[in-house]
């Protein structure tokens, strides 16, 4: 029955991937803070940028697509947060809102560049997901669940400690998806991260496909490769040298 179902998913996704060629995505996302966010701060420099206290306000997020390529990124980078004079906010810190994630499914390039090493990409490993028969409807959308585990080695800042849960849609035929949390045979509506320092709740809340408006995918531009375990070296050799 599960084999079954995971053929009938990406029959209907190959079926309808033609639809459209280009869509933007706002997700929101919500913190459960379980009080441990008091003393930390994003790879030790966030309080340079947004020096007011900290709030556990939600934040928005925009997944872009065009064509074979994906693009995940917060609505305001932090200097323009700065400017506009946005309050330290751990919702955004344990979402990962200083990170933009680019993906292309005909260069295979899948990896992220965080505002505060602009000079380093970080490759992105691929996660392996179980896809359940459990659906549930959000919005207008059947969703299935899907569920994945992250290695500990493979977190910067924070670890998760519960399998990560994904409700999705093969009705609409994107496997970009939150962060580096994509290749499901559809639309991520709804994404669970349990971590060391609270739980993140990322929902759709706008789809827009082919929308008239031009879709524009920046993408990042580093000079130094990592994986994700050398990159969590880096960033402890920079903490280190800081302090």
């Amino acid at each position: 029955m599960k084999n079954l179902l995971i053929i009938l998913t990406f029959l209907l996704f190959n079926a309808v991937q033609s639809q459209f060629s280009k869509g933007k995505i706002t997700y929101r996302a919500t913190l459960e803070d379980n009080g441990s966010l008091e003393n930390i701060e994003s790879t030790g420099f966030s309080k340079k940028i947004i020096p007011n206290q900290p709030s556990d306000q939600p934040i928005i997020f925009h997944l872009f697509v065009k064509g074979d390529s994906g693009l995940y990124q917060a609505e305001y980078d932090l200097e323009t947060k700065r400017k506009l004079g946005f309050k330290q906010n751990n919702t955004a810190l344990v979402a990962g809102h200083d990170r933009i994630y680019y993906n292309n499914l005909e260069t295979k390039e899948n990896y992220y560049q965080s505002f505060w090493t602009k000079d380093v990409l970080v490759n992105v490993e691929n996660h392996k997901w179980n896809i359940t028969k459990e659906t549930k409807k959000i919005g207008d959308y059947i969703c299935y669940k899907a569920t994945t585990t992250v290695q500990a080695d493979q977190i910067i800042t924070f670890n998760y400690l519960k399998p990560v849960i994904a409700w999705f849609t093969p009705e609409i035929p994107i496997s970009f998806g939150i962060q580096s949390f994509d290749g499901l045979p559809g639309l991520i509506m709804e994404l669970i991260t349990d971590q060391e320092n609270g739980k993140i709740t990322y929902t759709v809340s706008n789809i827009e496909l082919n929308p008239k408006e031009e879709i524009l995918i920046n993408k990042p531009v580093g000079i130094n490769f990592m994986s994700e375990t050398e990159y969590k070296e880096h960033i402890d050799k920079l903490n280190a040298n800081r302090f």
